[in-house]
């Protein structure tokens, strides 16, 4: 019984060890520090290095030091649901209700034009390699093409081409697009995973997950042969290209470090080769690639006291491939070297994680 005792206690200790290790390697960014708003819904880097936050009240524009803020035109639309880097020069802008171009030199928001476009409510968007923006919309799917963009400092808007895609499949979602092939893979909201080949058009099925009724596919990640499906209340789910396997996480409410630390998950960002993070509402989780298709997960979560604050609820996320983690949250941006969270040590690592699998 003693052993028994001693034995939970130590597990204990070494969980609260891991997660203040974690807790204090983060810097947080706030509206003290110059955001235009605490909740931060979109996070990218531009060409030049400059670090963009789409907020619940506008654009941040951050140089390492110094904030700079943009306001959407108009008093009604404020939150930005998601910001592209088109070039140099130029931001997408998703905004709750429009759509807009940000130019970095005439520090402006210019009103996209289209066919159609006063009919058309945007849901999700990415930007291909050809620099065409493939958006998922209440009509089906369509490209916008952003290889010529011309505007000067007057004007109010910019008319841009755009391109339906035949799609025999209704209520798609959420889409990603694979910088590194053709492939655009888009979720459906009942869980069908749609692969399309950007240059050809050509479309297939790749899958049909599982999720449960009234779960949401939040957002979609593709690497090396592996779809990442986070879901609002059902946790992740990943699909093997090559096994045909589906696996699937939850979150056990405990304190267990080796659970997903909580069933709502909003991003997961490709830290390094082998190692993923996933962002959820209560904290992060650390997905460790231990070889042979297994993989173990690292309950990250931030505890609160009443010295110390630490806003768990995370949103948005981006990996900067020069090694830093960028964490929008509803208290600010959170951020940290990647390394000081790679190197977190754990006596689980290497042990694979308990899952679900589908076949």
């Amino acid at each position: 019984m003693k052993i028994k005792y001693a034995m939970i206690c130590l597990l204990s200790m070494i969980i609260l060890t891991v997660k203040a290790q974690f807790q204090q390697n983060f810097n947080i960014l706030n509206m003290g520090n110059g955001l235009s708003d605490n909740t931060i819904t979109s996070i990218t880097k531009d060409p030049e290095g400059f670090m963009w936050f789409g907020s619940s009240n506008g654009l941040n524009q951050y140089d390492g030091k110094n904030f700079k803020i943009f306001r959407l035109p108009g008093n009604s639309d404020k939150i930005i649901n998601k910001i592209i880097s088109i070039n140099k020069e130029n931001l997408l802008i998703q905004s709750a209700r429009s759509l807009y171009v940000f130019s970095k030199r005439y520090e402006k928001f210019v009103s996209l034009a289209y066919p159609q476009c006063e009919k058309t409510k945007i849901i999700d968007l990415s930007m291909d390699k050809q620099n065409k923006c493939w958006i998922i919309h209440n009509n089906g799917l369509s490209t916008l093409d952003f290889n010529i963009i011309n505007f000067d400092s007057h004007s109010d808007s910019l008319y841009v081409n755009r391109e339906n895609i035949n799609i025999n499949s209704s209520n798609l979602d959420i889409m990603y697009i694979d910088a590194a092939s053709d492939s655009l893979f888009i979720a459906t909201d009942d869980g069908q995973i749609i692969s399309i080949n950007t240059s050809n058009k050509k479309y297939e099925t790749i899958c049909n997950i599982p999720i449960k009724k009234k779960s949401i596919i939040k957002s979609i990640y593709y690497n090396e042969k592996q779809i990442w499906i986070a879901t609002i209340d059902d946790g992740i789910y990943n699909y093997s290209i090559t096994n045909k396997n589906i696996m699937h996480w939850t979150s056990n409410n405990t304190e267990n470090e080796k659970t997903l630390s909580h069933n709502d998950v909003y991003q997961i960002l490709q830290i390094n080769t082998n190692q993923l993070l996933a962002l959820t509402w209560n904290g992060c989780t650390l997905i460790n690639n231990i070889g042979n298709n297994q993989y173990n997960i690292q309950n990250l979560n931030l505890n609160n006291n009443q010295y110390h604050y630490c806003e768990t609820r995370m949103i948005s996320g981006y990996a900067d491939p020069e090694g830093i983690i960028w964490i929008g949250t509803e208290g600010g941006v959170y951020y940290t070297m990647t390394q000081e969270i790679t190197s977190i040590k754990s006596i689980f690592r290497n042990m694979p994680t308990k899952y679900v699998v589908y076949k």
